[in-house]
């Protein structure tokens, strides 16, 4: 990890067959972070380490470029009032960022670069949707959870 005063940058190594193990892959990149972005931030950067196979149920190994895009987004829609949510990765090899309480849930799976699947329950309904690249829609879901 490297920071300064200004800026924090949050790498790990890349591994594929065809790369050297000494490069890294920047995870993220914010002047000023969020304390709980950098705290999220560095738990997702051990979701890389999980192997093929992490689940026993075929699952992939965890794409970087996924994660970074999920940190970018979080990097987006938090704001100081709202709860920190929990990060988990997927079998398909991206991540799911969660916020839960007795009476909601919010599930939002980064499947691909700008494409993202949201579960939502408050009570007994629920809904599911696609988002591409526009937030919109998010954000007063991610807001309604407050710290």
């Amino acid at each position: 990890m490297y920071a300064d005063a200004a800026t924090i940058e949050l790498t790990r190594p890349f591994f594929a067959e065809d790369a050297s193990p000494d490069r890294s892959v920047p995870l993220m990149s914010v002047a000023r972070p969020d304390p709980r972005l950098v705290v999220l931030a560095e738990k997702c950067s051990g979701f890389l380490d999980l192997p093929e196979n992490w689940n026993s149920y075929r699952a992939r190994r965890i794409d970087a470029s996924l994660l970074r895009d999920g940190l970018n987004i979080l990097t987006m829609m938090l704001s100081p009032g709202t709860r920190t949510p929990d990060v988990v990765p997927t079998a398909r090899g991206g991540i799911q960022i969660e916020w839960h309480d007795a009476e909601r849930d919010l599930e939002i799976e980064i499947r691909g670069l700008g494409q993202y699947r949201v579960f939502h329950r408050k009570g007994d309904e629920d809904e599911e949707f696609d988002v591409l690249d526009d937030l919109s829609r998010l954000l007063p879901l991610v807001h309604s959870f407050k710290g």
